[in-house]
């Protein structure tokens, strides 16, 4: 189970960030923690801190996708999932997140696409399988 983010984990991790600002892995954290609170823009704002100091981290795009996706920005959300997919071809996870912005917007085919793409790199069986009744059901 994944433990419960509070504000002061928050307050600890920017003291972390502004002893040691070029630590990727410090601004994910905060990034992540600024997600999981629901202050979707501060997450904004570290996850591309974080993309600055990672530039071809794919994962850092797609969790940036995820967070636009809150914020109801679907253009900026397919950016950066198409940056994801860019800097991290076999992320099935970015695939299907694509996949899902996609079939929001009933664009089928693509969201075909995207399903399908997430299949040839997923090796969770109950995955592949929500994946394939996505695909059957569009």
């Amino acid at each position: 189970m994944k433990p419960k983010i509070i504000s002061d984990d928050v307050v600890e991790l920017k003291q972390q960030y502004y002893a040691d600002p070029d630590n990727v892995e410090v601004v994910l954290a905060l990034a992540n923690a600024y997600a999981d609170l629901g202050r979707w823009q501060e997450a904004v704002e570290a996850y591309e801190i974080a993309i600055t100091l990672d530039p071809e981290n794919g994962d850092l795009y797609n969790r940036l996708g995820v967070v636009f996706i809150a914020l109801d920005d679907p253009a900026d959300a397919e950016d950066s999932y198409l940056r994801a997919i860019e800097y991290s071809p076999w992320d099935a996870e970015s695939y299907f997140n694509l996949g899902e912005l996609y079939r929001a917007q009933r664009r089928w085919s693509n969201a075909k696409y995207m399903f399908e793409k997430c299949l040839q790199f997923s090796n969770d069986p109950g995955e592949r399988a929500a994946v394939r009744e996505k695909i059957i059901s569009l």
